[in-house]
């Protein structure tokens, strides 16, 4: 009988079921997660400039099988860029009596959610100095009156004012010194536009060349009610 117990011991070890899982299940799971894990840094190394060998593995097929239906695949090589200077927009709709209808910001997270609804307004107030043929306060001030156009029509509003401010970064002696990274004195103003409501039927921009009269704008009538843009 003790014989019997040390050979059921001697079992119990080796295939580790009295501690846990068993070696052969171990072993699985320890080669799937290192296939995981190849999966994960295999794409981004292989972005240029890269190796041969990590290109030909990443678009391999027996590693896209894996890769492509859970979006591993994306080219981001591991991008970390600076802290950007973020731009915010802020916002008041009055009414003919000149009483406020609705007042905010964007980006602001506590009002846009989920969370793919706030990078939407962020891309918003960041790109804002992005449009073609234009020089960029000619770009700011083409979206801010956009912008300002869009809440007037949501809010049915007579007078819609927004203004541009850039959120700066603190410098390492004032993060020393235990500034507050939003302190007032950190936005700084960038441009400010007022839209009236009887302006709305004048276009926006004018006449685009080869065709016949200014560009109509979306009304952006699908966006969610509530307090934000």
């Amino acid at each position: 009988m003790a014989k019997s117990r040390k050979n059921s011991e001697k079992n119990t070890a080796d295939d580790g079921s009295a501690n846990g899982p068993s070696t052969t299940l171990r072993v699985a799971i320890g080669v799937a997660v290192s296939w995981h894990l190849l999966c994960v840094f295999i794409s981004p190394f292989s972005v240029r400039p890269s190796s041969e060998l990590a290109e030909r593995l990443a678009q391999g097929p027996w590693i896209r099988w894996y890769t492509d239906p859970l979006y591993l695949n994306h080219g981001y090589h591991f991008f970390g860029p600076e802290p950007p200077i973020n731009q915010l927009m802020r916002y008041a709709v009055y009414d003919e009596n000149g009483a406020e209808l609705a007042t905010g910001e964007f980006p602001n997270k506590s009002e846009q959610w989920p969370r793919l609804y706030y990078h939407r307004h962020m891309m918003l107030a960041d790109q804002a100095d992005l449009a073609p043929g234009q020089s960029i306060e000619e770009a700011v001030r083409l979206s801010l009156r956009s912008y300002a156009r869009h809440l007037l029509r949501k809010h049915d509003g007579a007078e819609a004012r927004v203004n541009c401010v850039r959120h700066a970064l603190l410098d390492p002696q004032e993060v020393l010194r235990g500034v507050d990274p939003n302190a007032a004195e950190t936005f700084l103003p960038v441009d400010s536009v007022i839209e009236r409501a009887r302006d709305l039927s004048t276009p926006l921009v004018g006449p685009v060349r080869g065709q016949g009269g200014g560009e109509s704008l979306p009304f952006g009538g699908g966006l969610p009610q509530g307090g934000s843009p």
